[in-house]
């Protein structure tokens, strides 16, 4: 169920229609101060209108999908044994190898 301000404002307005004659004159006080009290309350909840959830529930339905896509890609890929590089060819590239070789230390005599 969604709602909106309008929502809000209908049910304040039906809540200052029961109000007894004698407080009528507080009408227009109740109603800004249980309207701002009623945004307040509910801004701390942090809601999100149903339309966004409905958009991030498509975008995680996609991604859902898309992620169980790579993993089976990726199951049949490892499943292949001559996909699988060997250790000779894993060391050779470039950035296996650490660029800066530390010198061994000398004893320093005494």
């Amino acid at each position: 169920m969604s709602t909106s301000p309008d929502d809000f404002n209908t049910l304040i307005n039906r809540f200052l229609e029961t109000l007894p004659p004698g407080l009528e004159s507080f009408k227009k006080d109740l109603e800004q101060h249980a309207s701002a009290t009623l945004k307040h309350g509910l801004k701390k909840l942090d809601l999100v209108t149903r339309e966004e959830f409905d958009t991030q529930r498509r975008v995680l339905q996609k991604t859902r999908r898309m992620l169980e896509m790579l993993n089976r890609r990726l199951d049949e890929l490892e499943s292949k044994p001559n996909n699988i590089p060997s250790k000779s060819s894993r060391t050779s590239h470039p950035l296996s190898k650490p660029k800066y070789q530390p010198r061994s230390r000398k004893p320093k005599h005494s």
